[in-house]
């Protein structure tokens, strides 16, 4: 996901969870760090770094190697130096605090299994560029079949239609966050192809 795109939905998530504007302005500020530090050092962080790897302009194992300690470091000094900022508020009652946070629920283990692997394709990316010199929108589209391989396995012969990629592409967030980043690479691939 790309960093706009994180840091969107983790303000949103931290207008419901952090209730003091002055404490959620900082935590948006860690979020911000966090972003950036992490699509820094990956060629599939940022639509920036993205392009610039398309195009051959920089490879994987290099970047990776000489930035993610650097990014690391930005993101635990960013961190820390505003923490110190957060006051601790006794006044806060700690029951109403947690009735604003729903219960966490373990994920299935089958979500675990394509979690896993969703993420284990994202990171492949590069890895199948480098191994097979062809586009990474190649490598994006086998993770997401993939991944649309997978989910049909484990539900065949269910009856929940809905947890199929054929039902979920229907439904109005897929076609937002996870298919942005293969939509985008695919396009520019299009248009430096037609030039």
């Amino acid at each position: 996901m790309p960093g706009l795109q994180v840091t969107i939905v983790m303000v949103s998530l931290l207008r419901k969870l952090v209730p003091n504007k002055e404490e959620r302005l900082l935590f948006g500020a860690m979020v911000v760090c966090a972003s950036n530090a992490g699509g820094v050092w990956t060629p599939i962080g940022d639509v920036t770094t993205t392009m610039l790897w398309i195009n051959d302009n920089l490879s994987t194992l290099p970047i990776v190697l000489n930035l993610f300690l650097p990014s690391l470091a930005s993101l635990l000094v960013c961190t820390a130096v505003l923490l110190q900022q957060v006051v601790e508020d006794d006044a806060v009652d700690p029951n109403a605090a947690l009735s604003i946070v729903p219960a966490e629920e373990p994920l299935a283990p089958r979500g675990n299994i394509v979690f896993a692997t969703g993420i284990g394709a994202l990171l492949f990316v590069p890895v199948f560029n480098e191994l097979t010199g062809l586009p990474p929108y190649l490598g994006m589209l086998g993770g997401l079949g993939a991944l649309w391989l997978l989910t049909d396995i484990i539900h065949a012969g269910e009856e929940r239609a809905s947890l199929k990629v054929r039902s979920a592409q229907s439904q109005r967030f897929l076609g937002r966050g996870p298919c942005f980043r293969p939509a985008l690479t695919i396009d520019y691939c299009i248009i430096t192809s037609c030039v």
